[in-house]
């Protein structure tokens, strides 16, 4: 799995600085919401063909993937024309993921505050508003992803499998936030609602966002990863056999301290295989330092490979060789001679073998 991160997390900058500043910290994929992330820019309307290119140089030349373009449009608004508006700018961000070979467009689906009665209604627009979207997107050969948040309109894994269902083979991905679908009524038997959802639309799932939250007020809020309710086990044991190659896409990104941890180990492939467990496991800083420690510990105690010393106290058996080789040179006609000398220190043996080779004659 990629180890990525949203792009914005590391501040709105020139692509090239915001390029060097996530690969200095072992990214390989990013979801990229170009307003917020690059400097200068403050809708899709803005974006210029001069700037795809320098993003997309940066992006390649530091080796990051752009998973996600991030374009989040409201796609189940009942007003027409403001609907309308924001389809308009998800038709800008697919022309920038065209140019850039992002992985696909993501967006949500619109806050759902109703009674339950209406959301068929809600879904009813948001399907006309998906089938537009994926007609623009096929003439430029890219994918669109819908994220289901349980306060939107695709709020249940159920809902998000038919929306896929009727779309199926139109160009139409899911990306998977956890902590989107979780509830705090669902803390407890989260563990099923993620098989559910795994189950719903997991082969269709094109990204998944990492973070973490914690329940305030009886509703839920954003922590650090690793300090929340989250349980990633068996999303990530799933993703590991089914969707090996997924971007995991890190919400608010590794603290300055996660990178002081990681620039411990001065191997780059060791850092980026502890960057995944990090992530994968959602360590905080305080479980990323003891894991760095650990390996750091573990390389310590294992002892470098070493060609085989050997002693021999007892030094006749090669004595014995030599006195053997040497028969064997006088039986062949070779007046070789060896002469010994014992003394405390050591045993010095001379050995005299003629240039000629021949021996003596009587």
């Amino acid at each position: 799995m990629k180890i990525g991160i949203r792009a914005h997390d590391f501040g709105c900058l020139p692509p090239v600085r915001l390029a060097e500043k996530m690969a200095a910290q072992g990214v390989e994929a990013a979801q990229l919401a170009i307003p917020k992330a690059i400097a200068g820019v403050e809708s899709y309307a803005q974006v210029t063909d001069g700037l795809l290119r320098e993003i997309g140089a940066a992006f390649r030349e530091h080796h990051i993937d752009i998973a996600v373009l991030g374009c989040y449009i409201e796609p189940s608004l009942p007003d027409e024309a403001a609907r309308k508006a924001q389809l308009d700018t998800f038709r800008l961000g697919l022309r920038c993921a065209a140019e850039l070979g992002a992985g696909c467009v993501g967006t949500e689906t619109t806050l759902f505050s109703g009674p339950e009665q209406e959301r068929p209604a809600a879904y009813d627009i948001l399907r006309r508003s998906v089938d537009a979207m994926l007609n623009d997107a096929a003439k430029l050969g890219v994918t669109v992803a819908v994220e289901p948040v349980a306060a939107h309109t695709l709020n249940s894994p159920a809902l998000a499998a038919r929306l896929l269902q009727e779309f199926r083979g139109g160009g139409l991905a899911a990306i998977f936030d956890a902590v989107n679908l979780l509830t705090p009524a669902r803390i407890e038997t989260q563990a099923a609602l993620w098989d559910e959802a795994l189950a719903a639309f997991g082969p269709d799932i094109a990204a998944v966002h990492v973070k973490d939250a914690v329940v305030k007020d009886g509703a839920l809020a954003p922590a650090l990863l690793g300090e929340g309710v989250m349980c990633y086990d068996n999303i990530m044991r799933w993703l590991a056999q089914h969707k090996p190659g997924v971007a995991l896409l890190r919400e608010g990104g590794l603290s300055e301290r996660h990178a002081r941890a990681l620039l411990r180990l001065s191997d780059e492939n060791e850092r980026l295989a502890a960057l995944r467990v990090i992530v994968e496991r959602g360590c905080n800083v305080a479980q990323a330092e003891a894991y760095i420690e650990s390996v750091l510990q573990r390389a310590a105690v294992t002892p470098p490979r070493r060609r085989p010393t050997f002693i021999v106290k007892d030094v006749r058996l090669f004595l014995n060789t030599i006195r053997r080789s040497m028969g064997i040179m006088r039986r062949a006609g070779v007046d070789a001679a060896c002469e010994r000398e014992d003394t405390d220190e050591e045993i010095r043996l001379t050995i005299r073998i003629p240039r000629t080779g021949a021996a003596k004659t009587a």
